[in-house]
């Protein structure tokens, strides 16, 4: 969602004009910031939940293996689920706040700036 939001203001940008573009940018960016940190929560959540492990309880047969809780089809410890996993958590639970440091980072010397603060919020 938050991609497509972002092309759509993006194509919107090409095609204004160029104060409409700089209005345009000024709300786009906190609007991204504030839609970011609501739904890093419950995202970052949902990614964990995703490594929650139940024994396959089919019935008449105890095969003692594992099975995730979001897809009971795949085995728990393949190697596929991890790594997907994985990378879920480094993108979005470790990269959205390594993002948000190396932005509050580059505008260290800008953050008491008016300006700075309405744009990153």
């Amino acid at each position: 969602i938050i991609v497509t939001i972002a092309i759509v203001v993006q194509l919107l940008m090409v095609c204004a004009r160029h104060h409409f573009k700089r209005v345009l940018r000024r709300f786009t960016i906190p609007a991204i910031v504030i839609i970011l940190f609501v739904l890093y929560q419950p995202m970052s959540q949902i990614i964990f939940d995703l490594f929650t492990c139940y024994p396959d309880r089919i019935p008449d047969r105890t095969t003692g293996i594992y099975v995730l809780k979001s897809d009971y089809t795949v085995p728990c410890f393949e190697f596929t689920a991890i790594m997907v996993n994985l990378a879920m958590i480094l993108v979005y639970v470790v990269g959205i706040p390594a993002v948000g440091f190396w932005m509050v980072h580059r505008n260290k010397y800008r953050l008491s700036d008016h300006t700075c603060r309405v744009k990153y919020g």
